[in-house]
C-alpha cells in the first residue's frame, strides 16, 4: 500500500511548489488532508532529495543527479528507473567516461515512490538511487585517451611546419624515428640546496614525458614508417634493495626500489603504447653500470606484457651491446662504460660483420657520460665508416656528481633516418 508520504511526494513531481507563492501549501493541505506542518516538512524533504538545483517533471530516467568532485575524486548520486547490475550500467547511469575516471566503489538502493497518474490515481513506481565514487585515472595509466589527445595534438602542430597534407594517399612512409632518452637514472635523489636542482621519481617521470610529447611535436609522423626506442642506460639509479649499484656502489635514493621498479615499468608501458598507435614500436633494451639485472628484469616485463602486441617488439637478450638495421642505416647500442670509444667501430665490425657490411651508415650511441660528444671516424676518404655518439642525459645532478664538478644540459635527443638516404633530421629537448 503507497502511503500518504509516497503520495505527496508523487504529486509534487508533477506539482511543483513555487516557493513565492502565498499560501503555498494551500492545493497539496486539501487534495491530501494534511496539515501545514505536513506539507512543509514534506515539500522539505523532497527539494533536498529528489531535486538538485531545479524542480522539474518526472523524466523516465532520471529524477535527480549530484555530482561533487574534489581534486581527483569524484561522488554521483542518481535516481534512475532501472537497477544497476554491472560496471556498464553504472557508467550509463552516472554518465561517466570510463577513460577518464575508475570506479572505487558503488551501491544501488530500491525505493518506491507514489506517482500521480493523468486520471489522478496514484501509481507506485520502483525507483532505483545509485550512489559511486570515482577516481581520476592517473597519466601514466590513462594510455587510451591519452594516446587519443595526444595524436590530435601532434598531427595539429606538425602541420603547421610541414607541408604534407595528412591523409594524402601519396605520403611515403620510409623514415625510422629514434627516441634517445639516456641515463634517466629513476630514484636518484638530489636536493636543491646541495646540487642546484631538486630530482626525485616524480620529477623524473615528468621529464621524460615532457621529453617525448615535445620531440614527438617536432616530427613529420606521417613519414614514419617505425619507431626506435632504447630503454635502458642506466635506467634506474640502483640495482637492488639494498640501494647500491650494480658494483656495490652506495646511491642517494628516492624511494623503495620496489616502487621504482613498478613506476619506471608503468611509465614505460604507457609510452610504448602511446608510440604505438603512430607506427611499429622496436624497444631495445640496454643495460648500464648502475641497473644491468633490474634493466634486464624491467625488459623482460616489457616482453612478456606486448607479447600479442603486434605493434610492438621487445629486444632483450642478455648481451651487452646490441644491434639494429633499419635501410642503409646499422646501430650498434651500448653503455660506454666498458670499452674503449677508440675500439668500438672495430668491436662492431668483429662483432657483428654481416650488419657491418650490409650497410652505408654505422651508429654507436652510448651513454654514461651525460653529455654531447661525437667522434666521426672515416675509414678511407671514399667510404663512410662510423660514428659514435655520446647521448645526453636528462638526469639531475646529485650531491656527488656536483661535488665533482659534472653538470651539463638536461637533454634528450631524436634522430630521424631515412631507408635510402639515411640520418636525416636529428632534434633536441633541453629541460628548462
Amino acid at each position: 500500500m503507497v502511503s500518504k508520504r509516497q503520495q505527496v511526494m508523487g504529486y509534487f513531481i508533477n506539482n511543483p511548489i513555487n516557493d513565492n507563492k502565498p499560501n503555498k501549501y494551500k492545493e497539496v493541505m486539501k487534495a491530501f488532508n494534511i496539515t501545514l506542518k505536513q506539507a512543509s516538512s514534506y515539500w522539505i524533504h523532497f527539494k533536498n532529495n529528489y531535486i538538485n538545483t531545479e524542480i522539474a517533471n518526472y523524466s523516465e530516467k532520471e529524477i535527480k543527479k549530484i555530482i561533487k568532485q574534489e581534486g581527483d575524486s569524484l561522488n554521483i548520486s542518481v535516481n534512475i528507473d532501472y537497477e544497476v547490475k554491472s560496471l556498464n550500467d553504472l557508467l550509463e547511469a552516472c554518465e561517466v567516461d570510463a577513460k577518464k575516471w575508475e570506479v572505487v566503489s558503488w551501491q544501488c538502493k530500491k525505493w518506491d515512490l507514489g506517482i500521480k497518474s493523468k486520471d489522478q490515481k496514484i501509481e507506485t513506481k520502483a525507483l532505483y538511487s545509485v550512489s559511486a565514487k570515482f577516481k581520476a585515472i592517473p597519466f601514466l595509466k590513462n594510455t587510451e585517451a591519452q594516446k587519443e589527445i595526444l595524436l590530435k595534438e601532434l598531427f595539429k602542430k606538425s602541420e603547421k611546419v610541414a607541408p604534407i597534407v595528412y591523409g594524402e594517399t601519396n605520403v611515403k612512409k620510409d623514415n625510422l624515428l629514434e627516441l634517445a632518452l639516456f641515463d634517466m637514472h629513476f630514484g636518484k635523489l638530489a636536493h636543491g640546496e646541495e646540487s642546484g636542482e631538486d630530482y626525485d621519481i616524480k620529477i623524473a617521470a615528468k621529464r621524460y614525458i615532457s621529453a617525448v610529447e615535445s620531440l614527438l611535436n617536432r616530427i613529420n609522423l606521417s613519414t614514419v614508417e617505425r619507431i626506435l626506442l632504447p630503454v635502458g642506460q642506466d635506467l634506474l639509479n640502483v640495482d637492488n634493495l639494498q640501494g647500491t649499484t650494480t658494483a656495490g656502489t652506495p646511491q642517494d635514493n628516492d624511494s623503495r626500489f620496489y616502487k621504482v621498479v613498478r613506476s619506471v615499468k608503468n611509465i614505460l608501458i604507457a609510452v610504448i603504447e602511446m608510440l604505438s598507435k603512430i607506427a611499429p614500436v622496436d624497444v631495445v633494451v640496454v643495460v648500464g653500470n648502475h641497473d644491468e639485472q633490474s634493466t634486464f628484469m624491467i625488459g623482460e616485463m616489457l616482453d612478456a606484457y606486448f607479447h600479442n602486441n603486434r605493434n610492438v617488439s621487445v629486444f632483450n637478450t642478455a648481451s651487452l651491446r646490441k644491434y639494429y638495421k633499419y635501410g642503409i642505416v646499422g646501430f650498434m647500442f651500448t653503455h660506454g662504460n666498458r670499452e674503449k670509444q677508440n675500439d668500438l667501430g672495430m668491436i662492431f665490425a668483429a662483432e657483428n660483420a654481416e650488419l657491418w657490411a650490409s650497410v652505408k651508415q654505422r651508429y654507436i650511441q652510448i651513454g654514461h657520460y651525460h653529455h654531447n660528444k661525437k667522434i666521426t671516424t672515416l675509414q678511407t676518404q671514399d667510404f663512410q665508416g662510423f660514428q659514435v655518439q655520446i647521448l645526453p642525459s636528462l638526469s639531475g645532478s646529485d650531491y656527488w656528481h656536483t661535488g665533482k664538478g659534472f653538470i651539463s644540459l638536461k637533454q634528450a635527443k631524436a634522430f630521424l633516418y631515412n631507408k635510402n638516404e639515411g640520418l636525416i633530421g636529428e632534434f633536441t629537448y633541453t629541460e628548462k
